[in-house]
């Protein structure tokens, strides 16, 4: 039997993530223009990079006059933070505030993937553990990789589930070119935590999530704020 600490525990994580899920429609019913989900888009391989709008509108084509009026109201709104650095501004996610996870939640799930099997996967993967993530990492995430370029996909997921999702593969024996890794949620929270570099730190810093981000942010939420806690 599970201790009653590790139950709480996990329940807290489980509301935090159906807390994310709900307020989601709030922030895409908000007065968010195609160009603010461009610019929250930057964001999604690695949530802690940051720009100047200078480089915003060169990595966009974007105006820079509309662009800097863009990123003031998401800065005053909460999801973005402007710091100076020497002469420009830096821009990046508010990482110590729901607010921004919640935005970026919702921008990544209008992200759209070119593979059938990929979405056949989704689909498996829903089915299995409503609740699960599911994304990809490596080149593919990152916008580098080339046309042959392998995929490789990760999944989070209730530690019950875990050995159903490693089955998810073998439903597609003609699937080339796809590599699943399938973690539960604390051994995934174990790889942020670790000291040691590892396949968690480099999904963290380079991913898009395909299906369901807030059992993802929800980890990550907890872990900044477990990283800015004051020590004891």
């Amino acid at each position: 039997m599970k201790s009653i600490p590790k139950i709480i525990h996990l329940q807290r994580l489980l509301r935090k993530a159906l807390n994310i899920c709900y307020n989601i429609y709030y922030y895409m019913l908000k007065d968010i223009t195609e160009i603010d989900r461009k610019i929250i888009g930057l964001y999604i391989p690695n949530y802690s990079a940051s720009y100047s709008i200078r480089q915003m509108t060169s990595i966009l084509k974007i105006n820079y006059s509309y662009a800097f009026k863009r990123v003031k109201k998401l800065v005053k709104g909460g999801a973005l933070i402007g710091s100076r650095v020497g002469a420009s501004n830096s821009i990046s996610l508010n990482i110590k505030s729901d607010d921004g996870f919640r935005l970026i939640s919702s921008v990544e799930e209008m992200q759209e993937i070119n593979n059938s099997t990929l979405q056949l996967m989704m689909q498996e993967a829903r089915t299995t553990d409503p609740m699960c993530c599911m994304g990809l990492f490596g080149s593919r995430a990152s916008g580098k990789a080339a046309a042959g370029s392998d995929w490789d996909v990760f999944i989070i997921t209730r530690k019950e589930k875990k050995q159903d999702m490693g089955r998810i593969m073998g439903k597609f024996p003609h699937a080339n070119g796809i590599h699943l890794l399938v973690f539960g949620i604390e051994e995934f929270k174990g790889g942020m935590l670790s000291i040691e570099e590892n396949v968690v730190k480099h999904i963290i810093h380079n991913k898009q999530i395909l299906y369901n981000p807030a059992p993802f942010y929800s980890l990550i939420l907890l872990w900044e704020k477990m990283k800015y806690a004051p020590a004891q």
